[in-house]
């Protein structure tokens, strides 16, 4: 009975992987379909493609060594370039070392070797000296494939989690695109992976939390939702390293002048500041300058805030660091311009609060995973459809986040700060 069940699941799972190479963009498409009927129906997902996230990652590693373009392009998401994300910091490492090695200005692939204006304080301190460029970048391509099947199979063996949700999680084109692109967002998924795994271990949050922030500027946000639960639970030893870092954070932003990068498309990008640039850009006159931009997230804001009168959102009670550090790092990322890589945090909030959600709330977090991005190869016809439903989704769940936000105002700050009025006022009496 139990080959019969392996190789029914091998089987289904050929047959997934043999469409999907076929043609991805209407692989995808049919999953979203899918995806959205559960949601409107407000069903349970109930889909297992148990290890088909893994293969996939796997042949795209594989084309990559064999540097085979056609392949490549089957599982690209019409982003062509191989791993291209990754060839920015592997300049700038290996720039490190020629500057120390030769100690005099240095042109690497006819750019000068200096200081960038990118948050990557890490980096800085990294020299490592290697031949080739695409050797490098699938070198580094092999650890991260390494490191998502270790955690994927942490994720499968353990009891806390459910492996048909792991693996659609796992299979969402926001984490594809990230390895596609083999974005650093990837090391801080891996990070925080992991301290979800062994979460009963603080400090491995603490380590993740720190070191995702000498990598990418957004998860300061992660920090800050540390640095507010050391506050309401007197921890001060977290409450010093959390402010130690967010200060030093915020000092290197602006003693280096770093460029933030906010996109403003609705294929590739997501947060409240790019819905509201795209606004801008596309259907009003820029006359009024980045000041309408500012009216039009005031405005979605306002929409997003007052969904509650509407919409029975359920409440996340925030109980542990590692809750308060995913609910805040999200709430700042949807509150900014990304790409749609950065979405992947939403797969380690999605496992952590999902027992605390409602089938609609979890059914739509993952669907606008499978619409992050938006395929822009083939089918242009239902490109404006679906950014018309990932833009409402988004609308939806940030409605989620601000209601939360509200509830956890009010309990964790002015309700105890009333509380202690009323004894102030009744001392005095």
């Amino acid at each position: 009975m139990k080959i019969y069940s392996f190789l029914k699941k091998l089987f289904i799972n050929f047959i997934f992987l043999a469409f999907l190479l076929i043609n991805q963009n209407l692989f995808f498409l049919t999953l979203i379909f899918y995806l959205l009927i559960v949601s409107i129906l407000n069903k349970k997902i109930n889909f297992q493609f148990t290890y088909l996230p893994l293969v996939i990652y796997f042949l795209k590693l594989t084309f990559a060594f064999f540097e085979n373009i056609t392949l490549w392009k089957k599982l690209d998401f019409g982003y062509g370039y191989i791993f291209s994300d990754i060839y920015k910091p592997l300049h700038y490492i290996k720039c490190n070392f020629l500057i120390e090695f030769y100690n005099s200005d240095v042109y690497l692939n006819s750019k000068l070797c200096g200081a960038s204006n990118e948050f990557d304080p890490l980096l800085r301190f990294v020299k490592l000296n290697f031949y080739n460029f695409n050797d490098a970048s699938i070198l580094f391509g092999a650890i991260i494939f390494l490191s998502l099947s270790l955690i994927f199979y942490l994720f499968v063996k353990s009891q806390d989690f459910d492996n048909g949700l792991v693996s659609l999680l796992f299979l969402s084109p926001a984490l594809i695109f990230a390895f596609n692109q083999l974005n650093l967002d990837t090391l801080v998924f891996i990070l925080f992976c992991l301290a979800l795994i062994f979460r009963n271990k603080n400090y491995l949050l603490y380590i993740a939390s720190f070191l995702s922030t000498l990598l990418k500027l957004h998860p300061i946000f992660s920090i800050f939702g540390l640095f507010l639960y050391s506050i309401l639970n007197n921890k001060k030893l977290l409450f010093v390293f959390n402010f130690a870092t967010m200060t030093y954070v915020l000092y290197f932003v602006f003693s280096n002048n770093s460029e933030p990068v906010m996109p403003s498309n609705l294929i590739n990008s997501t947060g409240l500041l790019t819905i509201s640039q795209y606004i801008w850009v596309n259907f009003l006159t820029r006359s009024g300058g980045y000041r309408v931009v500012i009216l039009i997230y005031i405005l979605i804001l306002f929409l997003c805030f007052n969904l509650k009168k509407i919409v029975k959102y359920s409440y996340l009670t925030l109980e542990n660091p590692l809750e308060y550090s995913l609910f805040f790092w999200l709430f700042g990322v949807f509150l900014y311009a990304n790409y749609d890589y950065r979405n992947i945090i939403i797969i380690v909030f999605i496992l952590i609060f999902n027992k605390k959600m409602n089938t609609l709330e979890i059914n739509l977090y993952v669907l606008y995973l499978f619409l992050s991005p938006i395929f822009n190869s083939q089918f242009e016809i239902f490109v404006l459809p679906l950014s018309v439903i990932k833009v409402s989704i988004f609308i939806y769940l940030l409605g989620h986040i601000l209601f939360n936000f509200e509830v956890f105002i009010r309990k964790q700050l002015i309700v105890p700060i009333n509380k202690a009025l009323k004894k102030i006022n009744l001392i005095a009496f």
